[in-house]
């Protein structure tokens, strides 16, 4: 078949495997800066051919009488004021996140349109009194209209010279505020003197407009308006497309503005389907840029709504996630815990069997005591693992647990003497609850042990509070105990115990005889409230 024979050299010749002629880097530059601009003005030349095209077809209506309708003027002014003001503001807002000086420039040129639109008013004939004007003569209304037009066609081409200019970036943050106020105080100087011209208009000399239709001295400034729209319009397609949209657009703002002129130049006089042509034009032409500017900080916004609901998204599975991480450490520590206690009851036991096969009564007492303190190491752990492993816990139940295991450790009920524990909003964490409750054991140890060996009633009172970051522990007897400040300061293996757990806490302890009762106070500090 065709298809599968083998290409010849002629072939080959046609249909080469590699270009016949390298693209150098700078003709592949210029081929993708055309690509941009293209890309970047395709939509806007297609509407400005469109306004061309429709300023072609209304060319012919122009000169033709219009009727004269009544607050025309007026409503042209307040369109044109509204929606220019608009654009001046939302430029001046731009400006203050861009810090661009063509951004300021084009803001101060959109608010001097705005203000324009006053003298304008004032100066025009019937606009707010009827066959009158507020002030200035029968040529103020045009000479502040092409004023108008001229100065603001000079400030549209100046912001694109401004912007096409590489050191046209951003300003420094300190400059940009005096900038702004500098094209506000400009704009505002600008209506002033349009203000000043309206009122010293000339009626005779260098009249512009008179009742035959309009004068060679406006068809002059007329195509003079025209040129420098022209102009801009020509050196934005050459220099700007590739680097602001906003400008791109304002071609087309342009565009229409310099179709509504050749209009109103075409119409030769007021209150021509040219002259009506050309105020439509004008509104028209501020609400293109200001369609731009609201579709810019409606897409920001919707930017800003997707940001923040990826924000939230990713908040809430973050906090799933560590919510995850705390329920997995949490059991982990109860784990932990458990294992912890387990194996104390493992050695709890080894020790039993042990003292199980010991004849010595002074190994085997030893080796209970042991249990003893295990048994209180086990009970810290319990409460760890009841309190979810969050940290500290309650202390109530804890020392309640502890005065009942040493009662029954010691026959306290059968010999009539009663463990109470109170603790009054105590939280304990691990490295305090430890040491702690061994100093609990060994005190009610030494008091069922000496305080009570020849008594058949008595009462042990454990009392745990807080003062601040200060914890106080009292243990009370009304038994026999003797001298306990010789035991906490004794050989014996109790009071060891209990001033080097006092130590580790870094409290203080002290032992005190009030009559027939014994006490032994113990202070620490935390570090902070529970």
């Amino acid at each position: 078949m065709q298809g599968d024979t083998p290409r010849n050299g002629f072939d080959a010749a046609l249909k080469p495997d590699r270009p016949l002629v390298r693209e150098t880097p700078w003709l592949a530059e210029i081929a993708r800066t055309s690509r941009m601009r293209w890309t970047a003005v395709s939509p806007p030349v297609a509407a400005m051919l469109a306004v061309g095209l429709t300023a072609i077809l209304l060319a012919p209506l122009a000169p033709k009488p219009a009727p004269i309708v009544q607050g025309l003027t007026a409503f042209f002014c307040g369109g044109l004021m509204i929606s220019e003001f608009a654009v001046a503001v939302l430029l001046f807002v731009q400006f203050r996140g861009t810090r661009r000086p063509a951004h300021a420039v084009l803001g101060g040129a959109y608010l001097f349109s705005a203000l324009a639109t006053l003298p304008y008013l004032f100066t025009f004939p019937g606009a707010l009194i009827q066959d009158a004007q507020v002030f200035g003569g029968d040529q103020s209304a045009a000479w502040v209209m092409s004023a108008w037009t001229l100065t603001f066609a000079a400030a549209a081409l100046a912001a694109m010279v401004l912007e096409s200019r590489p050191e046209g970036d951003p300003v420094p943050p300190a400059r940009a505020e005096p900038l702004q106020r500098l094209a506000v105080l400009g704009a505002s100087a600008g209506a002033l003197v349009l203000c000043l011209l309206g009122a010293i208009a000339p009626d005779t000399h260098f009249a512009l407009v008179s009742e035959a239709g309009w004068s060679g001295l406006y068809v002059l400034v007329n195509m003079a308006t025209t040129a420098f729209l022209a102009g801009a319009i020509a050196f934005g397609l050459w220099r700007l497309p590739a680097r602001s949209d906003l400008f791109v657009w304002l071609l087309v703002a342009l565009a229409v503005l310099m179709a509504a002129n050749v209009l109103a130049g075409i119409g030769g006089a007021r209150f021509s389907y040219g002259w009506i042509f050309a105020r439509l034009g004008a509104i028209t032409s501020a609400c293109v840029l200001l369609a731009y500017l609201l579709s810019v900080f409606a897409y920001r916004h919707q930017a800003l709504g997707r940001a923040r609901d990826m924000l939230e998204h990713r908040v809430t599975m973050r906090t799933a996630e560590l919510s995850r991480m705390v329920s997995e450490r949490d059991h982990l520590l109860r784990e932990v815990y458990h294992r912890v206690k387990n194996n104390l009851q493992v050695v709890d036991s080894l020790l039993h069997l042990q003292a199980a096969r010991l004849t010595s009564a002074d190994g085997r007492a030893a080796l209970v005591d042991t249990r003893r303190r295990i048994h209180t190491l086990g009970l810290v752990h319990q409460q760890l693992i009841s309190s979810h492993a969050r940290g500290p816990f309650n202390a109530a139940p804890f020392l309640a647990d502890l005065c009942e295991t040493l009662s029954t450790s010691f026959g306290a009920a059968e010999r009539g003497v009663r463990l109470r524990a109170r603790a009054e909003d105590v939280d304990l964490d691990l490295d305090h609850a430890t040491p702690l409750g061994l100093i609990v054991s060994e005190l009610v140890a030494n008091a069922l042990t000496h305080g009570f060996a020849n008594r058949s009633s008595g009462l042990v009172d454990i009392t745990l509070q807080r003062r601040g970051r200060v914890v106080a522990l009292s243990v009370t007897d009304d038994g026999d105990s003797g001298d306990v400040s010789a035991f906490l300061a004794g050989p014996g293996l109790g009071g060891q115990i209990v001033r080097a757990l006092a130590a580790q806490l870094d409290g203080e302890i002290e032992a005190m005889r009030d009559g027939a009762r014994t006490a032994v106070a113990l202070t620490f500090a935390t570090p902070r409230p529970a």
